[in-house]
């Protein structure tokens, strides 16, 4: 499995978990979280991806401009929710963070089992 399937599959399993433990709001907070966390992991690799292509310098505008957007998104989101107070915030905290917990678990894979 790779960094998506991981992340895909711990979304899932976390929503599922906040739905019934806490109820359909922590729910949907925690999967806007998990669906934040891939569109900021794609941003990020394109990023990477045009910093270390041979015409890296020619692309340096577009890899700033996906950085930045990346980093907006998250604040509109968080600041729309803390305004209107219809989702939790600590869920889509949560669900951002799958993010990270996919990122490891797939290093530890990779560390373990050498595989890439």
């Amino acid at each position: 499995m790779r960094f998506n399937q991981w992340l895909l599959g711990l979304t899932v399993a976390a929503t599922l978990a906040a739905c019934w433990r806490y109820g359909i709001v922590m729910a949907a907070s925690v999967a806007l979280g998990g669906g934040m966390a891939w569109i900021n992991a794609r941003w990020m690799r394109a990023g990477l991806d045009a910093v270390t292509a041979p015409e890296g310098r020619e692309k340096a505008g577009r890899m700033t401009t996906l950085f930045v957007g990346r980093l907006l998104l998250i604040f509109l989101v968080l600041s729309v929710i803390i305004l209107t107070s219809f989702l939790s915030v600590l869920g889509v905290i949560a669900g951002l963070s799958l993010g990270v917990v996919a990122a490891l678990i797939d290093e530890a894979r990779q560390i373990k089992w050498k595989v890439r």
